[in-house]
């Protein structure tokens, strides 16, 4: 059979394969009083511009962290499902970072973190406005108690957060990235305040901070990337409301959360937490419209102070009078320059605010006026105060007990670090059921007091019949030495477990090796406990070595009451990265009730355990591992001074001597690709440096300065590869000191060309040399 159809073919000698580098979801987790929305208008279509899909999720406006973490665990599930990947990204806006850190601390589903403006140490304008919402308990049905009662707005407190870091972790897979916000006002010479509405929280944060929380608080876990995000005057893009819709905030941060991001893009700051903040006692009340309420604050000392009212909708006028009767309005404040006066909304509801440098000492009289209203408004008011001799300290941890125990509470009074006697000193406790109860503290040596006018009042409460975090406000008024009348308050925690729960004093430990390798993958503590009800419990544990290296661990489990054995793993890879051998020491046990209001403090001990005197070497580690050193050198091989090649050097240790390949990928600090090198060599047993050698034409003509950063390490050899997680950062060199630089060269000493370092011997080995998979390559079709 013949065909007379002239049928044509061809042969492909190769083709071109595109592979795009596999990014991750993007999650995006919001704060307080807010809803997924608000990654809408940048977050969502910015990303998606860049290929990366983003979703939100909503979790109400006042939840606790733990029940937070619950919905972003069954958000991130459909998300894992629906992209068929194992592992998310979050970015997460102020308390979202921490209900995003509560899940990824127990859920392997999360490989980076960005956390803008998170209070991981609390915002002690939280601990301000919860003690103050004390005194509105006695109003029924008030939406403003309501609002501030919710489990929300006792976690943000300084004192609960520095409770609840006592018992978690930050987990060791995931990459952490905490952005605080330093909002400057910008004031002109010789003005104390400005933009006081904005700033509302400058006294109580008292240093750098986004107006809500202070650059200490977000960056108080030393995460490995702990950026400052800065703005001043009219850009109020570092305000706290404003770093999710920061357009010059995401452009600069976005990088965090692509795969082989570069490194931290600066330092950490080295803001550290002032003292608490000085209020005076707070008054408060309720108005209906029409009407108008007076409360007197006395001011002890003639230092920069606040006046502020609190209240949820509407409007109310606020006015001052002075000791010496001065009549203060927003008029008056209009023109006197030493006075500043703003109101507004704020998170949550509204306030009035004067700032007074020097105000007068003696009692001042607060006058609140209501207008047209559609109902009665709650209040409260109070006088913060930057820096008085005179301050009312409660205990730095939240005081902890059990349904039926009893417990001290115990108030520091002191003025110039003076103890001051004879003061009148009250705590009131909020109770679970809305109620509240007053105690008076005394200072008579008297027991539960130790010591008669030393300063510190105590008394002993007993009786609690509800489990749960109870507000307490410790208030102290009186007269100072000098005669100035005087009244401080400030708020603490009291913890309130279900059951009297306790270490049994029982106590082992194992090496887990959970590969059969023959290396111990975990350090197992066992611990038995004795727990007074059913329920979830959390332990914490730490694990010192010799040199003090710290490891930490933390397990969550369901126990019946009475005696149960709790197992605490902690990383065997991380115990021989450190290379001291055993004994090791648990130097902290902590049991504490899990529940969806928060921890519940229930027994706590003090290094009461040593293990087992473990070799190092014994524990799980990878054979092939980079220390974390490098270094990096510009080489001018031809002698016209500029760096014709960048050389950066990397230490790994191997397990097994033999001949390695290697391979790496060069960025700048904008994540583009300068260059992409591969090696091999022999390696010995140990500790060896391996270069890798860049083209610097490709950096000169990028015309971007750096640091560059070295990431994608491949190495394979002697019977394992591993791909380093590590980015390496070069110093930073001038893209004009580089050839193929466009613009003026800036010349430089010339370094002789020599061998390569760490015995860089080809880019062939035994006959294949070591590929690189790109996202643009070609592959040969056979």
């Amino acid at each position: 059979m013949q065909n007379s159809t002239r049928i044509w073919c061809t042969e492909i000698d190769w083709a071109s394969l595109k592979l795009e580098k596999a990014v991750r979801p993007v999650v995006g987790v919001h704060g307080i009083l807010s809803n997924g929305g608000i990654w809408d208008s940048l977050w969502v279509p910015g990303l998606r511009d860049l290929g990366v899909p983003m979703s939100h999720l909503n979790m109400g406006a006042l939840d606790s962290i733990e029940s937070n973490a619950s919905k972003i665990a069954n958000h991130v599930e459909r998300i894992k499902r629906h992209y068929g990947v194992d592992k998310v990204n979050i970015v997460a806006h102020s308390k979202g970072g921490l209900d995003s850190r509560q899940f990824a601390e127990s859920d392997g589903s999360v490989e980076k973190i960005l956390q803008l403006g998170t209070p991981n140490a609390g915002s002690p304008w939280a601990d301000i406005v919860q003690a103050g919402s004390l005194a509105l308990s006695l109003l029924p049905g008030n939406p403003l108690v309501n609002a501030l009662a919710a489990p929300a707005g006792r976690q943000l407190t300084v004192v609960y957060m520095r409770g609840y870091n006592r018992s978690h972790l930050l987990q060791q897979n995931v990459e952490y990235t905490s952005v605080a916000g330093h909002y400057d006002a910008a004031c002109l010479p010789g003005v104390l305040f400005c933009q006081i509405l904005n700033l509302f929280t400058y006294l109580p944060t008292l240093g750098p901070s986004d107006g809500i929380v202070p650059v200490w608080s977000a960056h108080a876990l030393d995460m490995p990337c702990e950026p400052t995000f800065s703005s001043s005057g009219f850009n109020i893009d570092a305000l706290h409301i404003r770093l999710h819709a920061s357009a010059s905030l995401f452009n600069r941060y976005r990088q965090r959360l692509f795969p082989g991001s570069t490194a931290c893009p600066q330092a950490r700051s080295t803001s550290t937490e002032p003292p608490p903040a000085i209020t005076t006692g707070s008054v408060s009340g309720e108005i209906p419209a029409g009407q108008t309420r007076t409360h007197t604050i006395p001011i002890d000392q003639s230092v920069p102070t606040l006046f502020t009212l609190l209240y949820p909708s509407d409007t109310l006028g606020l006015t001052l009078i002075s000791p010496s009767g001065r009549r203060i309005d927003p008029a008056v404040a209009a023109t006197d320059p030493d006075i500043v006066y703003e109101a507004g909304d704020i998170i949550g509801g509204r306030a009035a605010i004067y700032a007074l440098p020097n105000p007068e000492t003696g009692i001042w009289t607060v006058e609140i006026a209501a207008g047209a209203l559609t109902s009665p408004l709650p209040y409260m008011a109070q006088a913060q105060l930057r820096g008085p001799d005179l301050v009312l300290a409660g205990p730095a941890d939240n005081t902890a007990t059990s349904i039926g125990g009893q417990v001290t509470l115990t108030a520091t009074l002191k003025d110039a670090g003076q103890a001051v006697a004879g003061a009148a000193v009250k705590a009131r406790i909020g109770r679970p059921d809305g109620s509240v109860a007053d105690f008076v503290l005394r200072d008579d040596g008297i027991a539960p007091d130790t010591s008669a006018n030393d300063g510190v009042y105590n008394v002993r409460v007993a009786g609690h019949k509800f489990a749960g975090l109870q507000p307490v406000a410790f208030s102290a008024s009186g007269q100072r030495a000098n005669g100035a009348p005087f009244s401080r308050e400030v708020f603490h925690l009291l913890s309130v477990s279900a059951g009297q729960s306790s270490f049994t004093g029982m106590f082992s430990d194992a090496g887990e090796d959970s590969d059969g390798d023959g290396l111990f993958n975990h350090l197992a503590v066992n611990a038995e406990v004795d727990a007074g009800v059913a329920g979830n419990y959390r332990l914490y544990g730490e694990l010192s070595d010799q040199h003090g290296n710290l490891h930490k661990a933390v397990q969550v489990v369901a126990l019946q009451s009475g005696r149960s054995t709790i197992r605490l793993r902690f990383g065997g890879a991380a115990i021989f990265d450190n290379g001291i051998d055993g004994p090791y020491t648990v130097t902290a046990l902590r049991l504490s009730e899990e529940t969806t209001e928060g921890n519940l403090p229930a027994a706590e001990l003090a290094a009461p355990f040593q293990t087992q005197a473990y070799r190092y070497a014994a524990f799980q580690h990878r054979p092939i591992r980079a220390s974390g050193n490098s270094s990096a050198t510009g080489i001018d091989s031809d002698g016209d001074r500029l760096f014709d090649l960048l050389e950066v050097s990397v230490e790994i240790a191997v397990d097994n001597a033999g001949l390695y390949q290697w391979s790496g990928v060069l960025v700048d600090g904008n994540g583009n690709e300068l260059g992409f090198v591969s090696g091999s060599g022999t390696l010995v047993a140990g500790r060896n440096f391996i270069a890798f050698r860049f083209n610097a034409l490709p950096i000169g003509q990028a015309g971007v300065d750096g640091p560059y950063y070295l990431r994608d390490v491949l190495i394979l050899g002697g019977g394992a590869n591993a791909i380093i997680d590590q980015t390496f950062a070069t110093p930073p060199f001038r893209a004009n000191e580089f050839e193929g630089y466009r613009g003026t060269p800036t010349v430089v000493t010339p370094v002789p060309l020599g061998p390569f370092t760490g015995l860089l011997i080809g880019l062939t080995l035994l006959g294949f040399g070591l590929r690189r998979l790109r996202r643009e390559g070609s592959a040969a079709l056979n």
